[in-house]
């Protein structure tokens, strides 16, 4: 049974590039050493991690140029928006990373910062590579041509189905009145089902 203060989990920064810029290999969730003004301006959702990315240091993981807005209620006691971030993870997990980054050449990349159930702050960190131009291209390709085909709209089949039906009835009348047959009846289907399809796009 989940425990009575779990709640939903709240995204409050995403990097919508991160997956277009790089390839990822596997993903980590880390927690992050925050003061009460960091937290705060979180919660406000003014937070971003678009140009960030995770960095070794002194045997540790550290979130770098995360923009974390001043928060205005705190007068003096703010803090730093961009500054050096620690990591909260455990001494095998920073060492898998560290391998990754030292010997295999990977990049460490924030993909997303959420409060989790328990309402803690968490980075979702990604193993990655970074692409070369011709896979950033194909990416883009893939997500064009996606976003073309979209989803079909409700009633489409039964628009098309009636679309045809009545070309083809109007196509009967007309060659029946002329006297002859259609020779290029595959032809003639074609032309009437690209009719239907650019009038239901419209």
């Amino acid at each position: 049974m989940a425990e009575k203060n779990e709640r939903p989990i709240k995204v409050v920064a995403e990097n919508r590039k991160a997956r277009f810029n790089y390839a990822i290999e596997d993903t980590i969730e880390t927690g992050i050493a925050l003061t009460g003004t960091e937290v705060k301006s979180i919660r406000n959702g003014k937070t971003t991690i678009a140009e960030s990315y995770a960095d070794t240091k002194d045997g540790e993981i550290w979130l770098i140029n995360a923009n974390i807005p001043e928060y205005l209620q705190a007068n003096r006691f703010n803090h730093e928006p961009k500054r050096p971030r620690k990591l909260l993870l455990h001494r095998k997990q920073i060492n898998k990373l560290m391998g990754a980054v030292d010997r295999e050449g990977m990049t460490l990349i924030p993909l997303k910062l959420y409060f989790n159930e328990r309402g803690r702050a968490k980075l979702l960190l990604a193993v990655a590579k970074g692409k070369k131009l011709h896979d950033k291209r194909e990416s883009e390709k893939k997500r064009d041509w996606g976003r073309e085909e979209g989803p079909p709209a409700a009633g489409a089949g039964i628009e098309m189905s009636s679309c045809l039906s009545s070309a083809l009835e109007r196509a009967s009348r007309s060659d029946a009145d002329r006297g002859f047959m259609v020779r290029d009846g595959a032809s003639r289907l074609l032309t009437m089902r690209s009719g239907c399809v650019m009038r239901g796009k419209r």
